[in-house]
């Protein structure tokens, strides 16, 4: 009586066959269409994985249809959708997977943007610049430098802001490395924006914002305050706002 052969989701890579003359056994021929048979629903299953459907489904044949199988396979996206993507309001992966770190240095630039695709409010953490935004987005940076060790509640810097502008963030250099963790405040007039920090022993830090970008109005004077807990250690503080007008 005919036996019948299971088919197992397995790859397998050993096919042997009866050599020539060898007794006639139907062993080794079970076993190689048994291997067959394994591929070969390995590679069905496999293709009703990627399809979402069973393997043998008639295709989609109208716009309904083939709306039907996109929104299928957003279903299984991990959680992110395909229209998350397009429809997201940063210039990023919704899940932020994107960073600065992995966009070339000027693979983004103003001549390879629409005029307009990309408003300040668009920028997702810093991966595209100000000097890579759509024309119309000019940089207007400000440096602040101040020497020597700052006292308690020092004031670092106070500037009248000449133009209305939008602060992306910024960086801090200073001469000597503070003892312990160091963190100036940022305000626009009597309102918290921001921090400058300097982690101990470093000589560079970051500058946060509370909300980025942030909109600075002409006329509006920003000071930067020293922690309230002088350090004796650290000097010379140069700090850099990047801003766009």
């Amino acid at each position: 009586m005919p036996k019948n052969l299971t088919p197992e989701d397995r790859w397998e890579t050993d096919f042997e066959v009866p050599i020539p003359g060898e007794p006639r056994r139907i062993g080794p021929l079970e076993a190689l269409f048994q291997r067959l048979l394994n591929r070969t629903e390995r590679l069905k299953n496999r293709l009703a994985a990627i399809l979402g459907l069973p393997w043998d489904a008639t295709p989609p044949d109208t716009l309904a249809g083939l709306a039907e199988r996109v929104d299928t396979l957003e279903s299984g996206q991990g959680g992110t959708t395909l229209a998350a993507h397009r429809t997201t309001a940063t210039l990023d992966h919704p899940d932020g997977s994107v960073t600065s770190v992995k966009i070339a240095s000027g693979a983004v630039t103003r001549e390879k943007i629409a005029d307009g695709a990309v408003g300040t409010t668009q920028l997702a953490d810093g991966s595209v610049t100000a000097s890579k935004l759509a024309s119309g987005a000019v940089p207007y940076d400000l440096a602040l430098f101040y020497p020597g060790t700052p006292s308690a509640g020092a004031l670092l810097a106070a500037i009248a802001i000449p133009r209305n502008l939008s602060l992306q963030g910024g960086s801090v250099t200073v001469g000597t490395a503070p003892a312990a963790n160091w963190t100036a405040t940022i305000y626009n007039g009597g309102t918290p924006i921001g921090t400058v920090s300097v982690s101990a022993g470093q000589t560079t830090g970051t500058v946060s914002l509370n909300n980025s970008p942030t909109s600075l109005s002409a006329g509006a004077v920003l000071r930067i305050v020293a922690p309230a807990t002088a350090d004796s250690a650290i000097r010379d503080i140069s700090i850099s706002l990047q801003g766009v007008v």
